[in-house]
């Protein structure tokens, strides 16, 4: 007995909670039929298991002819950003394992007289595009959680940057449960930490490190009165530092797309940030 099983359709839920419905088609090439008692279906995305669904329920396949199984599984924000963590950018792996069970029946289903066995099919190796799989957690409202095109930045060696890095994935956490106005309060604890990191502490004014500023510079013609680059984006800088002072003891109302926005210039500028000092470290 052989059953032939491919991955026909990886759709939205369109529920409440994000998910994925993944249609299985299962192809029976006996002469004979083929009546199932029940089936689970272990699915791995990136390696990380996102549900092993179990039923019984009978199903008969006539000889040559197939039968579509669809399941739900639950793409939770846990689940979600671990699977970017994992993908890095690239395609997603889907790998599906399925055991079912197949009545040795006769030709009518009794309790008392049938038997049963189990089959092992051929473990499924399918995977999705970048493309399609962004298509996809887009249509479960990702879209409007997460952050695609700006990576993660990587922590350079200095005391301290690793802790701005966590309050933004903190942050980001926030933002998948709908918290905006702690997701500002995360952001500007962010920078909290990373303000002394990029000033002159000996400095009267607001002014960037001498050493970071040259980096920022370097290969820069200025034009007379105008500021320089890295004058430009420290001013970015305090706007941003500004703007993580919003909130309701101000009289704002933060919304989703507020918090987003928020997100977004902090993770870029810190991104940024971590590029001149990994550049600096480099020229040490």
């Amino acid at each position: 007995m052989k059953i032939l099983a491919t991955v026909t359709n990886v759709v939205h839920s369109g529920r409440a909670i994000p998910g994925i419905f993944i249609e299985i088609e299962l192809k029976n090439d006996e002469n004979e039929r083929i009546s199932i008692l029940g089936y689970s279906i272990d699915i791995h995305i990136c390696g990380i298991s996102i549900g092993n669904n179990v039923k019984f329920s009978t199903l008969t396949i006539k000889p040559n002819n197939c039968s579509k199984l669809r399941e739900f599984y639950d793409i939770t924000p846990y689940i979600f950003k671990t699977i970017e963590n994992q993908r890095k950018g690239g395609d997603v792996p889907i790998n599906i394992s399925i055991g079912i069970l197949r009545i040795n029946a006769t030709s009518q289903l009794n309790i008392n007289s049938f038997n049963y066995h189990g089959i092992n099919v051929q473990p499924i190796n399918y995977k999705l595009s970048e493309r399609d799989w962004i298509s996809l957690v887009s249509k479960m409202g990702y879209a409007n959680y997460a952050i695609f095109e700006i990576r993660y930045p990587d922590i350079p060696l200095i005391l301290g940057f690793d802790k701005i890095i966590k309050r933004l994935e903190e942050a980001q956490k926030l933002l998948f449960e709908g918290r905006n106005e702690e997701v500002v309060t995360k952001c500007r604890k962010a920078f909290e930490i990373l303000n002394p990191l990029v000033l002159d502490k000996t400095s009267g004014i607001k002014a960037m490190t001498s050493q970071l500023s040259t980096q920022i510079d370097m290969g820069c013609t200025k034009k007379q009165n105008e500021p320089s680059k890295s004058e430009r984006i420290e001013e970015l800088r305090q706007k941003i530092w500004k703007t993580l002072h919003m909130g309701p003891h101000e009289g704002y109302t933060l919304t989703r797309d507020d918090a987003e926005l928020i997100l977004y210039l902090c993770l870029s500028l810190v991104r940024y940030y971590s590029s001149q000092f990994y550049n600096l470290s480099k020229n040490e």
